[in-house]
């Protein structure tokens, strides 16, 4: 017989899943407790076969989340098919049971079978028991469960807890609080020819939030008596009359409305006194004052405290 030589040729194709947003990066934002928000994964597949992919958590198990072990976070679908050229659309719901002075936090890996590029999933989100809050960083890290309550109760039982603090004589929770602490003239960045700019001042900024009416969180976890959230709300900080009348520590703006879903910066300024000849030595002290930012939106009023320290040189 006579042989016959046929020349293939052909290129190898990887396959390739996208993310939208690129980074993975899923930022829930502020949610009031006893409701849930929902946002969207897009994974586009470029290649020009089916992938499949599945999302399982990266790192340490976590102990605890929602008091009744519920996944603060759901990823529906959490393994599919996406089609050649397809876009697939995964909904993350954030539907956390309490709030909590930390975040939410969670990482999934987005397996795909032979895909050479790593794909992280990064969701984070806040709940809070009143619609207005504060907070020094809008995306914080969680500090885990070591800080959590274990005896906190569900928002649907605060005014049982209030009766039974006043039973047992206990006086009410502490408020929130949020330290700051500003750096001394000496240590501050340099400008361009070494030395000072002659501003004495510095300044930190906190976020004064108001939670938007997302819709409630429905099934068996929901409160029986869902309440009703505002269209705003307002805060006013608070010095008291000594830190006024020294200077030293000022807020910026003092008070204002936030609207439900809406955020306003609060700027806490510290400038202290020139300071005076010392023969070399630095005697100076640092000192200390709370601003109270007093927040009205439902369910009630609540206060948060902002812990200034700042360092006076030598006088």
């Amino acid at each position: 017989g006579r042989a016959v030589r046929v020349a293939l040729r052909g290129e190898g194709v990887s396959p390739t899943l996208e993310l939208d947003p690129p980074d993975g990066f899923v930022d829930m934002g502020h949610v009031f407790v006893g409701c849930a928000r929902t946002k969207e994964l897009l994974l586009h597949n470029t290649s020009v076969f089916p992938l499949s992919f599945c999302l399982t958590p990266l790192g340490e198990p976590v102990p605890r989340e929602n008091r009744d072990a519920s996944a603060p976070f759901v990823c529906v679908p959490s393994e599919a098919t996406v089609a050649p050229g397809a876009t697939l659309a995964v909904k993350i719901k954030f539907r956390p049971d309490h709030g909590r002075v930390w975040a939410y936090y969670q990482k999934l890996r987005v397996e795909v079978p032979n895909e050479d590029k790593r794909h992280v999933l990064t969701v984070l989100g806040r709940c809070h028991d009143h619609q207005m809050y504060v907070v020094a960083d809008d995306r914080p890290l969680s500090l885990g469960a070591a800080f959590e309550d274990p005896f906190g109760l569900p928002a649907e039982l605060d005014d049982a807890a209030a009766e039974a603090r006043d039973m047992m004589g206990l006086g009410p929770p502490v408020n929130p609080k949020i330290a700051i602490r500003f750096p001394r003239v000496a240590d501050r960045p340099k400008s361009d020819d070494g030395g000072d700019d002659g501003d004495r001042s510095a300044s930190a900024s906190v976020l004064v939030g108001c939670c938007a009416a997302d819709a409630p969180d429905g099934g068996p976890r929901a409160p029986k008596k869902p309440i009703s959230l505002g269209s705003n709300g307002t805060f006013e900080v608070e010095l008291d009359a000594a830190t006024k009348a020294a200077g030293y520590f000022a807020a910026s703006p003092d008070k204002g409305t936030v609207p439900a879903g809406g955020t306003a910066p609060v700027a806490f300024t510290f400038t202290p006194p020139e300071a005076q000849a010392g023969n070399g030595l630095d005697v100076g002290r640092w000192i200390k004052t709370v601003a109270k930012v007093h927040l009205k939106g439902a369910p009630e009023s609540f206060t948060y405290d902002v812990e200034l320290e700042g360092y006076m040189p030598n006088l």
